[in-house]
């Protein structure tokens, strides 16, 4: 997934009015109304992670973001 978001920020600033960044999410498959949700919370300083790996692994990363959250 890393290697697909850098070949689109290599490739062009712009793809048919959307950044690089939208670009990229969308080639790996990213739906584009959530696009346009991510690049509008990069935009106001917040963060974005991706997590790429199997149905437990997602799992298992959602409850430790969950935790963190809840402490935070």
């Amino acid at each position: 997934m890393v290697s697909a978001l850098v070949g689109a920020f290599e490739g062009a600033l712009f793809v048919g009015g959307a950044s690089a960044l939208g670009a990229a999410l969308t080639e790996v498959g990213v739906a584009e109304d959530q696009v346009i949700k991510y690049e509008t919370a990069l935009k106001v300083d917040k963060y974005l992670l991706i997590v790429h790996g199997s149905a437990e692994e997602l799992l298992k990363a959602d409850s430790v973001l969950a935790d963190i959250a809840a402490t935070a």
